[in-house]
């Protein structure tokens, strides 16, 4: 009976300790289409080194954190060399908390290249009717 107890709690334990992310195969609701739209401009920034649309699709400690980078004048060149022949596709988004989405893509620069990576969105103040409020607010490399 105690084995069996135990194994219950280690189950559970194991279940929030993987994280909130709820990842559904039901249809994507209107934020995550948001949040997927903001995270393809940002691509298409990347592409074009536009370094003016990226630093506004960044938020928070993300956007501090590469705020001189971004406005230094030889980084544009840099990113529209690097990503203007790759590949952008969009895995999945899923809710995370109240005012979040996460966004997993596949980035390839080259056959030999390939990032997986999770972008996580929030939503931050107050944008026109026509702009999302959502921001990038951070980034990670997945497995």
């Amino acid at each position: 009976m105690i084995k069996r107890e135990l194994l219950l709690i280690m189950f559970c334990l194991i279940i929030l300790l993987t994280g909130t992310t709820a990842w559904a195969d039901e249809q994507q609701t209107a934020e995550q289409e948001e949040a997927q739209a903001v995270v393809t401009r940002y691509f298409d920034a990347l592409a074009q080194g536009d370094t003016e649309t990226i630093k506004y699709l960044l938020g928070g400690e993300f956007l501090q954190r590469r705020e001189k980078i971004l406005s230094n004048p030889v980084y544009p060149d840099l990113l529209s060399e690097l990503y203007a022949l790759a590949e952008f596709e969009i895995i999945r988004s899923a809710p995370v908390g109240n005012n979040a989405i996460a966004v997993d893509t596949i980035i390839t620069l080259n056959p030999q290249e390939v990032i997986k990576t999770r972008f996580l969105l929030a939503k931050l103040g107050h944008a026109p009717e026509e702009e999302s409020r959502f921001r990038i607010v951070g980034e990670n490399e997945l497995d």
